[in-house]
């Protein structure tokens, strides 16, 4: 009902675009609270190829809603990175929904980063409807002070031999909060399915606090589903090992949290991704110095 911008990319059939596209969302507001309703649609042509970026981020501090939508239909053969970065104002509201269509051998690559904002809800709905579809789903997220970061995926398999992998991380800090709930769903025609998986979260402050919930429902007998959830804080052995090594305590924190991050940013196949989340991340790590 509030959709007021937004963009549509189209990847005609066996076009492989080799620059990174980049779509910016900038919301600011000098007159009080505000909404925005972006919406972004992405097809991308059989047997095509794209590196897509979509950032939300904000250079004020004052709050507002963002209610951002974006659609993804993969054609057969199509392969897709689809990366989305938000570093929002620390007063924002940022409510999103990513839907993904994927069809016969369709490759997914994804990659999901909060970094910043007064509460943030991603949803991401995969649906493989394609035999032979892959999806790597892949988050990472940062939370300190009162923020408050939801993490919602649903891998729907449909068809048989797709695959699917998930892997999010999660840091908090001070009284930081953070959800994460993953389910996949294996229907009864989807046999040989392969699916995994893992959230991981490291806690580094007293008062932070995650709930984590990974589901699995299957429906066909023919598979392999595995998933999992970890939360702990810093080892002190290792902590203890690197202040033996004259490395202050905060410094040696910052090496061991930035490990941590630096573990799922590898997983990024597009370097210029990579360094722009860098560079959202920087100041992120500015306080163990």
């Amino acid at each position: 009902a509030f959709l007021n911008h937004g963009v549509l990319i189209t990847i005609d059939p066996k076009i492989a675009v080799e620059q990174l596209i980049h779509v910016l969302y900038i919301t600011s507001s000098l007159e009080g609270e505000i909404v925005s309703a972006p919406c972004s649609i992405i097809l991308v042509g059989g047997s095509a190829e794209a590196r897509i970026l979509e950032s939300h981020v904000s250079f004020s501090r004052t709050p507002y809603l963002v209610n951002a939508l974006t659609d993804i239909v993969m054609d057969e053969d199509a392969k897709l990175f689809y990366g989305k970065a938000q570093k929002e104002s620390p007063e924002a509201f940022h409510i999103g929904t990513t839907r993904i269509w994927q069809k016969r051998d369709s490759q997914l690559n994804s990659f999901c980063l909060t970094a910043q904002g007064r509460l943030t809800r991603n949803d991401l709905h995969v649906i493989l409807n394609g035999t032979g579809a892959n999806a790597i789903l892949n988050g990472l997220y940062i939370v300190r002070d009162a923020q408050h970061v939801d993490n919602h995926t649903s891998v729907d398999h449909r068809p048989p031999n797709c695959t699917s992998n998930q892997l999010y991380k999660g840091i908090l800090e001070d009284s930081g909060r953070a959800v994460f709930n993953g389910k996949i769903f294996v229907r009864k025609e989807a046999q040989q399915t392969n699916s995994y998986q893992l959230n991981k979260n490291l806690l580094l402050g007293k008062g932070c606090r995650v709930d984590t919930k990974p589901q699995l429902e299957i429906f066909a007998n023919d598979v392999r589903c595995t998933h999992g959830a970890t939360i702990g804080q810093l080892s002190e052995d290792e902590l203890f090992y690197l202040r033996t090594r004259s490395i202050p305590k905060d410094l040696a924190i910052k090496i061991l949290a930035r490990g941590f991050v630096d573990d799922i940013l590898n997983t990024i196949p597009e370097a210029s991704v990579t360094t722009k989340l860098n560079c959202l991340l920087k100041d992120k790590f500015s306080r163990f110095t």
